[in-house]
């Protein structure tokens, strides 16, 4: 399996893909703070018999 994750600092108007490891069985993405505001990721886990998963999370944390 793999695993691509995207952020937008801006509700998903543009895209960023950010880095992502697999430490001890457990797949981490590693998300910048954008200065103010909502982070929205976008993830795919692409599995080896070809299929896939996307999901997305629309502000999924804020920033104050």
């Amino acid at each position: 399996m793999s695993l691509s994750v995207k952020m937008s600092p801006n509700g998903g108007k543009t895209w960023r893909t950010v880095k992502v490891k697999k430490i001890g069985g457990t797949w981490t993405a590693l998300v910048p703070n954008p200065a103010s505001g909502a982070v929205t990721l976008r993830a795919r886990a692409t599995y080896a018999s070809g299929g896939y998963t996307d999901v997305t999370i629309y502000r999924a944390y804020g920033i104050a």
